[in-house]
């Protein structure tokens, strides 16, 4: 029964179980089709009890290292974290506060960005980290009604978001 109702509507439980899995197959089909080098990087569902007391750090790994040929060096190439995240019919990536802060502190080790997924519409769009920390008080803040986590909504139509990151 629970997979009939939009994901949005399912139990938290529910949604754990595939959360992210869509962007994060997006992100790895768009490597595959571009030539492009990517290998997992964070964590994917942890079977640790106490996961949630790691550091928020560690518990915001970015999803992937992305590996791309410099356009100015023939022998060189430049590595980024990518962090998935999907939207459904509303256009808006969630992002939680703590995730958020997360990826900026990766953000000083590599660039950061997020590979925004719309399901939808079958739609992506990548956006760095820095750009949604400079408008982040520019979305709309919310808080989940499940967990009273805040997250921002970022529109997967803003023009924060990019067609590629070259």
């Amino acid at each position: 029964m629970n997979q009939r109702r939009p994901y949005l509507n399912r139990k938290f439980g529910d949604r754990y179980k595939t959360m992210g899995d869509v962007a994060e197959d997006k992100f790895s089909y768009w490597c595959a089709t571009h030539a492009h080098t990517q290998i997992r990087f964070g964590f994917d569902r942890p079977n640790l009890v106490a996961f949630w007391w790691l550091p928020k750090l560690l518990r915001y790994t970015p999803d992937f290292i992305l590996e791309l040929p410099d356009p100015e060096s023939y022998s060189k190439y430049k590595h980024y974290f990518v962090e998935a995240k999907g939207c459904g019919k509303d256009g808006l990536i969630k992002i939680k506060e703590d995730n958020l802060w997360a990826l900026g502190q990766w953000s000083k080790t590599l660039k950061t960005f997020i590979f925004g997924y719309d399901s939808i519409n079958d739609e992506y769009r990548f956006a760095a980290i820095e750009d949604i920390l400079q408008k982040q008080y520019t979305f709309g803040r919310r808080v989940f009604e499940d967990n009273k986590k805040p997250y921002i909504c970022v529109p997967i139509r803003d023009a924060v978001w990019k067609l590629n990151i070259y």
